[in-house]
């Protein structure tokens, strides 16, 4: 915490055998985001917690690469409402629940950046 803003950061590897306060090697740190306000700090505990370190790695990996292929930089509670939708989604494939989505067509051909998103591997 600096100045009283909260910080996640994330990477491979870079808090092994660490404890909670302890400096982290800044090269290994991937993507880094600020915490401004409680309710933002409470959201993204409660999707961290729950996420498996495998699946919190792909999320990133979609944010990375939307990032970087819209040129643009997303707020970090869009980060929390993807991985908690995406999270949820793979909870109900696994358990074989299909949810019909009305607006599927309009989604998927919604804009030209979305179509370079489209069939690209994040695992």
């Amino acid at each position: 915490m600096d100045n009283d803003v909260e910080y996640i950061v994330m990477g491979k590897g870079f808090g092994f055998q660490k404890k909670i306060g302890e400096t982290v090697n800044k090269e290994k740190i991937k993507k880094t985001f600020v915490l401004e306000n409680p309710e933002t700090v409470a959201k993204w505990t409660r999707v961290y917690v729950d996420l498996p370190d495998g699946e919190m790695q792909v999320f990133l990996n979609i944010i990375t690469f939307a990032e970087a292929v819209l040129q643009t930089k997303f707020d970090p509670s869009f980060f929390i409402a993807l991985a908690d939708h995406l999270h949820y989604a793979i909870e109900r494939s696994r358990e074989e629940i299909s949810l019909k989505n009305p607006l599927a067509w309009e989604v998927r051909n919604f804009t030209l950046g979305s179509m370079k998103l489209e069939n690209k591997s994040f695992v």
